[in-house]
């Protein structure tokens, strides 16, 4: 796009109901945004560069990526500089998208004070992760096809974020898809990975085929799948003419497709297995991208969410349930990457929580400080992993704080930061959330979100405790098998390359300082900068607050951390974890249900695979007795029609001509009787 291209700019600003007031003005483009169309544009052609010149250039390919995800962080931060100085919502048409019988869509991006926070957390941390990737692939035999799909996944995301409709968003959702499946199943010789990347597919289908589902009620409710145009009738322009009923119904579509990126019940059970693909995967995809696509798009369409309290409502307790579930699943895994896992899921509720009870700016805040301390925390584990010959199981582990320094203490941030204790990060997001729980009438919600509090700083202190701390577990130089196959292994456990420190204290400074310097009191800068782009809740009719005050529920938000620390560190920092996992607590029935995770993999196994089965055995078999019994049959009674008929073709003259007159004479029959 050149720089005098007409665009359109929408200033925003909301109105009660969540309605928002645009006031749509054409000029010409210019600055950084005229040129935003680059930001998903450079990753998507390096991805076929870096594919191109793969074998050519070798290891040296993957400067072309990294630098690629460098150059659009940068873009990205000037697009935000450019929104922070002209608050607006600005349309930028690219090209013709769809233009069949009359009907037109534009392939047109939405640049407004959500897309800009969402551009700098996927550009930034996905720059972090192409730069320690370089040191965590180092030595793979498809080290450039890995960076190239880095691209892919970052260019796709960017698609998602900026689309300016349903349809352009759809567009990017389902290269996430497709990029996750070739990231995690990336080393698929081991036949875990590629079951996982099948699982992580096709659970996201499920949820895809409910945001399809959602597009098309939107699209015959609204007649558009724009979220803003021209004439002021786009979706979230008119969001207050759709009926509580409608609203609901779309809500919770969307709600659909939601839980499918996002991992929320029911469709949670495919980031854990997703643990399978690289480290840096696990990093980019569970805290900066895929996983957020999810509390995006509700963010996103917010301003329909609140034309209904009882979806709201629905969505609150989905987020509150399975940040529960997953922070209770936590507690009794051993798997270090997956101990993760089930927290970004926890953490994920969170974000799904807040979207529910109004918290919309509070959700989007939390959504970028778990970028940071959940990046670092994977980031770190892969650290560990690099130094322990792959292995992921912390029972093996401890004591490798003098080993490890800087991996070590830029893991106490981000544990610290996570578990919710000020002045870090995490704990301005999240009881930012839990407060608007509280004042919009959601007590039960605000508990469960305490507990959930408390879990998580548990849960976190007993992971860090298990790596660093103690006596260690292992032995200098000896023999391990290594994770990958690749036979035994000796071990040495050592501090990673600078390539993959650095990463690790950008995002340790980031989760300690961003929280107070971003939003340090409830509704401070960075709530006051998202209010324009998000539904307005002050109309809505939520219950009647409670007796505590916002200094208490504060308090109350500090306790839960400090219990679950000192928790964690009762149970597992003063006792001898030499014994290793017989040392745990927690036994029995309970202990068994958490590590099998409630056992939810394996209903879906006993529903899917064994009633599915038999509906599709039974299903088989009607088409073959019925379907093809009847074809089958159609044929063989032409054939015995055919062996019948045959007979009379003799080849005699007279044999015809008596049949001839034979027909004749029964004509002549027929024909008196009908005058009589």
């Amino acid at each position: 796009m050149t720089p005098g291209l007409p665009m359109l700019v929408l200033a925003t600003e909301a109105a009660e109901g969540g309605e928002a007031a645009v006031n749509a003005v054409v000029q010409a483009a210019s600055g950084p945004i005229a040129v935003a169309w680059l930001i998903p544009v450079l990753p998507l052609l390096g991805f076929v560069v870096t594919l191109a010149l793969n074998r050519t250039l070798k290891d040296r390919v993957a400067w072309i990526p990294t630098a690629i995800a460098a150059v659009t962080f940068v873009l990205s931060v000037l697009v935000f500089l450019q929104v922070r100085a002209e608050q607006a919502a600005w349309v930028v048409d690219i090209a013709t998208f769809i233009d069949v019988g009359g009907f037109t869509v534009q392939w047109s991006l939405l640049v407004d004070q959500l897309t800009a926070v969402m551009l700098l957390v996927v550009t930034g941390v996905g720059t972090l992760v192409h730069a320690y990737s370089w040191g965590y692939m180092h030595g793979d035999s498809r080290f450039g096809r890995f960076f190239a799909y880095l691209n892919l996944f970052m260019g796709s995301m960017l698609v998602l974020v900026l689309g300016s409709s349903l349809l352009v968003l759809f567009v990017g959702w389902e290269g996430v898809g497709v990029s996750s499946f070739l990231l995690i199943g990336f080393w698929f010789e081991d036949i875990a990975n590629g079951v996982a990347a099948k699982k992580a597919f096709i659970a996201n289908r499920i949820g895809d085929v409910s945001l399809m589902v959602a597009m098309y009620y939107a699209f015959s409710r609204f007649g558009t799948l724009d979220f803003y145009t021209a004439g002021g009738d786009g979706m979230l322009q008119t969001a207050g003419a759709v009926s509580a009923g409608g609203a609901l119904l779309l809500a919770l579509l969307l709600l659909g497709g939601a839980a499918g990126k996002s991992a929320q019940l029911p469709l949670f059970v495919w980031l854990p297995d997703a643990m399978a693909g690289p480290t840096p995967v696990s990093a980019l995809m569970h805290a900066a991208t895929m996983v957020t696509a999810g509390v995006y798009l509700l963010a996103r369409t917010s301003p329909i969410l609140v034309q209904s309290l009882d979806a709201m409502t629905v969505i609150a307790w989905i987020g509150a349930i399975t940040a529960l579930l997953a922070a209770l699943i936590a507690l009794r895994q051993d798997d270090i990457k997956k101990i993760l896992a089930y927290s970004t899921v926890s953490q994920l509720g969170y974000m799904v929580l807040g979207i529910g009870v109004g918290a919309f700016a509070e959700g989007i805040f939390h959504l970028v400080t778990h970028a940071f301390f959940k990046g670092l925390l994977f980031l770190a584990a892969g650290s560990v992993m690099h130094a322990m010959a792959n292995q992921t199981d912390a029972w093996r582990m401890g004591g490798l704080r003098k080993a490890m320094p800087i991996t070590f203490w830029t893991s106490a941030v981000a544990v610290v930061a996570i578990a919710g204790v000020p002045p870090l990060s995490g704990f301005f997001s999240k009881d930012q959330i839990l407060t608007t729980a509280y004042e919009h009438g959601f007590t039960a919600i605000w508990a469960i979100g305490i507990v959930t509090a408390v879990l998580t700083a548990f849960y976190m202190t007993r992971w860090f405790v298990l790596i660093f701390l103690g006596e260690p577990r292992w032995t200098e130089g000896q023999q391990v098998p290594d994770a990958h196959g690749h036979g035994m292994v000796d071990l040495h456990p050592h501090e990673s390359p600078s390539s993959m420190t650095t990463p690790l204290v950008v995002l340790a400074a980031l989760s300690a300082v961003a929280g107070a310097v971003l939003n340090f009191t409830h509704h401070g800068p960075f709530w006051t900068w998202l209010q324009p782009a998000v539904g307005d809740v002050e109309g809505l009719a939520f219950a009647e607050q409670g007796a505590l005050g916002e200094p208490a529920l504060i308090a109350i938000s500090i306790v839960a951390a400090v219990v679950g620390i000192a928790g964690g560190w009762l149970v597992y920092g003063r006792r001898s974890m030499a014994d290793g996992k017989r040392m745990e607590p927690l036994r029995g029935p309970v202990a068994e249900l958490l590590e099998r995770k409630f056992f939810v993999d394996e209903a879906y196994e006993s529903v899917l695979t064994g009633f599915g089965g038999w509906v599709a055995n039974r299903s088989a078999d009607f088409d073959r007795v019925v379907v093809d019994g009847a074809v089958n049959g159609a044929g063989r009674s032409s054939i015995a029609f055919g062996a019948v008929a045959r007979r009379v073709q003799t080849g005699l003259a007279r044999g015809y001509l008596a049949g001839f007159v034979l027909g004749v004479v029964v004509l002549a029959g027929v024909l008196m009787l009908q005058v009589r």
